[in-house]
């Protein structure tokens, strides 16, 4: 494999970070083409594990482009998720910051399905319901809008949501 891929390998999962399967998906689709060439290789051919069923198998999957395509599509909408998180293990992490990311995750997920609602919804769906569940409170709106850096970079807006958290909070 190090042949193919320059001496880079996959992640593997491990136990103490939070983020170790998605970690481990990015690099197996950064390595998608040294992937492709390997199972195509006669190196790989000449292996006897390749003609059993799991070895056989490996090889459908890694040339398989439906496979690729989700994952991309997986890597895509978790990323934003996953600086969200990446963002709370870190210090200096205030509900008005989080709030917000929260809705530039949603609409990254959002864009990249072109904003068809059939396709982001579970996602949204999904997310909303973490987050009323865990963290939301009408509070939180307040704090995002309060926050300077956030208003004054009109990177927060005052919209309904900020109108019902004040009038709920008040």
């Amino acid at each position: 494999m190090r042949s193919f891929t320059k001496g880079k390998e996959l992640k593997r999962p491990a136990s103490t970070r939070f983020v170790t399967n998605f970690l481990m998906l990015e690099s197996i689709i950064n390595l998608e083409q040294s992937l492709r060439f390997i199972v195509a290789s006669n190196e790989w051919r000449a292996l006897s594990h390749t003609k059993t069923v799991d070895g056989k198998e490996v090889s459908y999957i890694i040339q398989d482009t439906l496979f690729w395509e989700d994952r991309r599509e997986i890597i895509a909408v978790i990323a934003s998720l996953v600086k969200i998180l990446r963002m709370v293990d870190s210090e200096g992490a205030t509900l008005g910051y989080v709030y917000e990311a929260m809705d530039r995750a949603k609409e990254v997920i959002s864009k990249y399905y072109d904003e068809v609602s059939v396709k982001y919804e579970p996602y949204w769906n999904i997310i909303d319901k973490r987050w009323a569940d865990n963290l939301h409170h009408p509070i939180h709106a307040i704090v995002a809008l309060l926050n300077p850096h956030l208003y004054y970079d009109k990177i927060v807006k005052h919209d309904e949501e900020t109108s019902k958290g004040i009038a709920k909070v008040l």
